[in-house]
């Protein structure tokens, strides 16, 4: 059996997508090189790079020979021209030191501090006791300084306000966060260039707001749009073999691709065009929740009950005498999902169930945590013997994914799709229910997707 096909059907649309107005215009604005981009390594980094780099331009004592310029363009920003701004004598600026907050600046004289919360493409959550991470912030900073002055920035893309909800909505710390948007910083990066003493330095700031503009860009674009149009979202996997063999990781289906594809295209166009298309139909979020833990954790207890596996065992039947049951293991951030691994003679099967917020609807600002968020995966691989290991791509032809729609509509397993996980939670005879019928609807699924990938 032969790794993931990819049809005709699937290069021609990327090629399409590829040559979309506004697509093209992305892949192909801003060739200068830029170290950001050479960095770039997903979206999940992005916090603590700005971060970084925010905290960098923010300590005086720091070798870009700005001094405290940016704190008193932040200030003035935020707070106006009336703010006197002396010069800072005793600063000390840190990342996720105090109360895991972003960024913290610190001045012993005169006393103030600064704090920016940087959201880029996470939204505000929840954190331990508060309902709030930046009620949290608020909390740890005035407990911590209580004679200074402290002041709050919100950076967002937009600049939006935090979020309101009926618990937070008459909380005082709302309106002590003072809103700053990427345009903001950009034209606050202007003047920082322009200030720079050294080439160096003025280089490292051009490519930052070179990054902080194109993430504007990002936000306001239309291309998830765009790539729900092309209905790529039901054929996820050809894409992922497809750039992996045009970033030359894969030699399979070579012949046949190259007869799909013009002459002319130069192929690390295409794969950045996929990375749009994967990039824009991702579907879970990863805001952390306290219920999702729970319930990921109940699940992770039972898959590794040794009850529970030798069941498992049992109900996958005689063409899967040579099982292995590898482990099962909890996803490691937010810890809302488990990922299950087991083997037979001939194949690899990695099963991903994880919990979360439903995705955002605007009439609802209490997205309530459902499962599954971003479906239940199973995919196939071909197994090494020797290493009892995957190798190469998975097997399947799509994404494979059963949500939660599917399983409230079947009529054996409808107990596996919770619309509310945190009223689902206050019933003991539901939550027993739905880890007794787990491994059988594991194990129907993991045959029925063998069938359809081995006939």
């Amino acid at each position: 059996m032969s790794s993931t096909a990819i049809s005709e059907e699937v290069v021609q649309k990327v090629l399409d997508f590829y040559k979309n107005k506004e697509i093209h215009r992305r892949i192909h604005a801003d060739r200068v090189p830029n170290f950001w981009s050479i960095i770039e390594y997903g979206r999940k980094s992005y916090e603590t790079r700005y971060s970084r780099m925010l905290r960098w331009l923010l300590d005086p004592t720091e070798n870009h020979g700005l001094k405290d310029r940016f704190f008193k363009a932040l200030m003035k920003e935020i707070k106006g021209e009336g703010l006197p701004l002396m010069d800072l004598k005793k600063t000390k600026t840190e990342t996720e030191a105090l109360a895991n907050l972003d960024i913290l600046f610190v001045s012993e004289d005169p006393k103030l501090t600064l704090t920016i919360e940087a959201k880029h493409y996470a939204t505000e959550h929840s954190s331990g006791e508060y309902d709030s991470q930046l009620e949290k912030y608020f909390d740890a900073i005035h407990k911590q300084y209580p004679d200074y002055q402290n002041h709050f920035i919100y950076l967002t893309i937009a600049g939006n306000p935090p979020e309101k909800t009926d618990r937070n909505k008459d909380k005082d710390y709302l309106q002590h966060y003072k809103t700053l948007s990427f345009e903001q910083l950009s034209e606050l990066l202007i003047d920082l260039e322009q200030a720079a003493e050294s080439l160096d330095t003025a280089k490292i700031i051009r490519d930052f707001r070179w990054d902080v503009k194109k993430s504007i860009e990002n936000h306001d674009s239309n291309v998830r749009e765009i790539v729900e149009s092309y209905g790529f979202k039901e054929v996820r996997g050809q894409l992922v073999a497809f750039s992996s063999y045009l970033e030359g990781e894969s030699d399979e289906f070579r012949e046949d691709i190259e007869r799909k594809l013009p002459q002319d295209i130069q192929k690390r166009y295409l794969v950045e065009a996929i990375s749009l298309i994967l990039d824009n139909i991702s579907l879970q979020d990863h805001t952390p929740s306290p219920v999702a833990q729970k319930l990921a954790g109940m699940i992770f207890k039972k898959l590794t009950d040794a009850e529970k596996t030798l069941e498992l065992k049992e109900l996958l039947g005689e063409e899967f005498d040579d099982f292995i049951y590898k482990k099962a293991q909890s996803t490691r951030h937010p810890g809302q999902g488990v990922r299950l691994k087991l083997a037979d003679a001939d194949y690899f099967y990695s099963i991903y169930l994880s919990s979360g917020k439903a995705k955002k609807n605007q009439k609802n600002k209490e997205r309530k945590t459902i499962f599954p968020n971003d479906g239940i995966h199973i995919d196939m691989y071909h197994l090494d013997a020797e290493k009892k290991e995957p190798v190469g791509v998975r097997l399947n032809p799509d994404n494979f994914r059963i949500d939660i729609r599917d399983l409230l509509q079947h009529k054996s397993y409808s107990c596996l799709g919770i619309e509310d996980v945190a009223d689902f939670l206050t019933s003991e005879e539901k939550v027993q229910h739905f880890l007794d019928s787990l491994p059988k609807y594991l194990a129907e699924s993991i045959k029925e997707r063998k069938k359809q990938l081995t006939s």
